[in-house]
């Protein structure tokens, strides 16, 4: 939230990072730092959230190229017997 668009605004008691504000009701920090280290937390935390897609995806074709290669030696293994 860019805080230069909020004009009409309270100290909130007992805290001196957070303002309300009063045309919207809520409560606003006014710590950038926590802001950007909030940011760099979610964008961590989403980069983290990839990666973990990326191996479960991976897991998950490896197990089919598993199976299919079963299947195969199945299938070969039977071919030999009949032969």
């Amino acid at each position: 939230m860019d805080l230069n668009n909020i004009t009409n605004y309270s100290l909130v008691d007992g805290y001196k990072n957070l303002i309300r504000d009063e045309d919207s009701n809520a409560i606003v920090s006014t710590n950038q730092t926590e802001y950007e280290q909030y940011l760099a937390l979610r964008s961590h935390n989403e980069e983290e959230d990839k990666k973990i897609q990326k191996i479960e995806n991976d897991v998950a074709t490896m197990k089919s190229d598993l199976n299919e290669i079963k299947n195969l030696l199945m299938r070969l293994a039977q071919w030999i017997q009949i032969q």
